[in-house]
Formats: structure tokens, C-alpha cells, sequence
């Protein structure tokens, strides 16, 4: 999987989650799912995760990854 089609799948799941009003609660998941994706992963390199973290920039979705870290 590509960093930009996993940008794109996330600006998308948020936009839908924002339409129900669920956009924290997805943000949440996102961040908890961004966090199980093994850094030593060739397909994805944790860069290009944090890459994907920055451009989407939420306070839940960051929260939810370093959480998941631990």
C-alpha cells in the first residue's frame, strides 16, 4: 500500500465520519490502526506513516497513535 492512497482513504473515512458526526471516534480508530502497521514494514516505512499523521493533523487521530505505540 502507498502513503498516498492511505491518505486518501483517510481523508475519505474522516469525511464520512464527519457527515454522521463521528469524526473523533473515527480519528480515534484511525490513530489505534496507524499504530499496529509494523515499522520495519518495506511497504510502508513509519515515514511515511508520520507523513500521513502531519498531513492530516487531528489532536484524536495523534493521541489514539501514541497510545497505540504503547
Amino acid at each position: 500500500m502507498d502513503s498516498d492512497k492511505l491518505l486518501d482513504w483517510i481523508i475519505e473515512a474522516r469525511r464520512l465520519a464527519k457527515e454522521s458526526d463521528r469524526l473523533e471516534v473515527a480519528d480515534m480508530e484511525i490513530g489505534t490502526l496507524l499504530s499496529r502497521m509494523p515499522e520495519d514494514n518495506d511497504e510502508i516505512p513509519s515515514e511515511e506513516i508520520f507523513r500521513v499523521i502531519e498531513e492530516i493533523n487531528s489532536k484524536d487521530l495523534n493521541i489514539s497513535y501514541s497510545m497505540g505505540l504503547r
